[in-house]
């Protein structure tokens, strides 16, 4: 194989892993709170997966909580204030409203 080659290799794995470095830190959501409470069929939607939802599930921004018939959810978010989820609804976090380093919504 020709120095070019090699060369070109090269470029091209430090190009490969650079988009998968990325892709992995948009995979990861911002944090917005937890699940607290839950009662009966509860899952989280994010990023083309959907997981049961149990106490103590972090929720990120651009998730979905739903609910199933006779299910119901409590979501404390990070400044502490709680989200009610009712049974056989279902909620997107689209935003988080407290800055990086504030302790009261922004």
């Amino acid at each position: 194989m020709t120095k070019s080659g090699i060369l070109h290799l090269v470029i091209v794995f430090v190009v490969a892993l650079t988009l998968s470095a990325a892709s992995r830190a948009m995979a990861q959501a911002t944090p917005a709170g937890a699940v607290t409470s839950l009662t009966g069929d509860v899952h989280i939607e994010r990023g083309g997966t959907t997981v049961p939802a149990t106490p103590g599930t972090p929720v990120g921004v651009g998730d979905r909580i739903v609910s199933g018939p006779n299910s119901r959810a409590t979501i404390t978010v990070t400044d502490n204030r709680k989200l009610e989820l009712d049974e056989s609804s279902s909620l997107v976090i689209n935003q988080q409203m407290l800055g990086p380093n504030s302790a009261t919504p922004s």
